[in-house]
């Protein structure tokens, strides 16, 4: 039977490869010491893959270092293992995390060559993580020199369900964020306020909006305070997962309200810092330290673990594939889909409905 599905390769493919090769490890068993395990932790690029992953365990492994090789203890043991399992993972896995492991992009064409340089000349990109970007942001959103500078737009996950509106509310519980699904009763107010508010507005202008005279314009800026508050209307800085550029977008947005100099100045102080970590694949100890300092002495807090994203790019030195893998990748996905029964998935079917049932979608 002849496919309905046309199916083609893109003329550029990605290479996921990990920090190490697998030989790497085999090499470190080969006749396994203590001493050998102490030599690879003390791996410029190991410790600092370890500590981008779980500062937690690098605080420990550093205990762990000044331990007799012929001492026996029980912590000592654990910690052994789960060092050689990490370097398991970054000389066998190629899934990207931290430094474990990077991508690039090759090219397809006549023949199947891939060479890579050495790790030392590999390229990283290091960001805020995405929980303390988003707690950082709400933190100068909700600051009284914000507040009246900023528009403000309906919440994205905003849906309609009987007579309330529902959507996304989330919070923080110390450093962990946790979601849930709030309600409010639909009314002419909140449907107004939706509609005006999708191109952006002040709170000023959504008073406007609600107020036909200033004996009303108290209740009014109540009101969307409450919905500022609820999350129903979030700010323009809100964090965004799309963006090319957060660190821009939202500098671009603060360098125009006067009110928040300071906190334009931090963030374009602390950008460079964290860009500065990028110039090199192993960052001395003071440029975070620097960083860590600024964003407490800011008033912020944050979680040692969710701090820092960080990508690898690997650099070949040659990268391509012949054009006859990806043909046979696209027979065997015809085959695939050719003896694919047409029917309906039990398991898919109970995860729409348990979904459904959760989030009234």
């Amino acid at each position: 039977m002849k496919s309905q599905f046309k199916i083609s390769s893109f003329s550029q493919f990605v290479l996921r490869t990990p920090l190490f090769p697998i030989s790497f490890y085999l090499d470190l068993l080969n006749n396994y010491n203590y001493e050998k395990a102490i030599a690879i932790y003390q791996n410029a690029l190991i410790k600092e893959a370890l500590n981008l992953a779980s500062p937690e365990l690098v605080n420990e492994l550093n205990k762990w270092k000044t331990f007799k090789a012929d001492s026996f203890n029980e912590k000592k043991l654990a910690l052994e293992f789960t060092l050689l399992k990490y370097i398991a993972r970054m000389s066998s896995r190629c899934t990207p995390f931290g430094l474990f492991a990077g991508c690039s992009v090759g090219e397809i064409n006549t023949e199947t060559n891939v060479i890579l340089d050495l790790p030392e000349k590999y390229k990283r990109f290091t960001q805020f993580d995405m929980q303390f970007w988003v707690a950082l942001l709400q933190n100068i959103a909700k600051r009284k020199t914000a507040i009246f500078h900023l528009k403000y737009y309906p919440n994205s996950s905003i849906y309609e369900f009987g007579d309330f509106y529902r959507y996304i509310e989330y919070k923080y519980i110390k450093t962990k964020r946790e979601h849930s699904i709030t309600s409010l009763r639909k009314s002419d107010a909140l449907k107004e306020i939706i509609l005006k508010a999708k191109s952006g507005l002040t709170v000023d202008a959504m008073v406007s909006v609600l107020a036909d005279d200033d004996s009303e314009k108290e209740e009014a800026y109540e009101f969307i305070m409450h919905l500022i508050n609820f999350q129903f209307l979030v700010s323009e800085i809100e964090a965004t997962v799309t963006s090319n550029n957060e660190f821009e977008r939202v500098l671009t947005i603060l360098k125009n309200v006067p009110d928040l100099k300071k906190e334009y100045q931090f963030l374009k102080n602390i950008n460079k810092q964290v860009l500065d970590l990028d110039t090199s694949l192993i960052p001395s100890e003071n440029q975070y330290k620097k960083i860590k300092q600024n964003i407490l002495e800011e008033g912020f807090e944050y979680d040692e673990k969710y701090l820092f994203q960080t990508d690898l790019t690997t650099t070949p030195l040659s990268n391509s594939l012949n054009a006859s893998v990806t043909k046979k990748v696209t027979k065997g996905l015809r085959f695939l889909n050719g003896i694919q029964p047409k029917k309906e998935s039990n398991n898919l079917k109970a995860f729409i409905k348990a979904f459904s049932k959760r989030y009234e979608y």
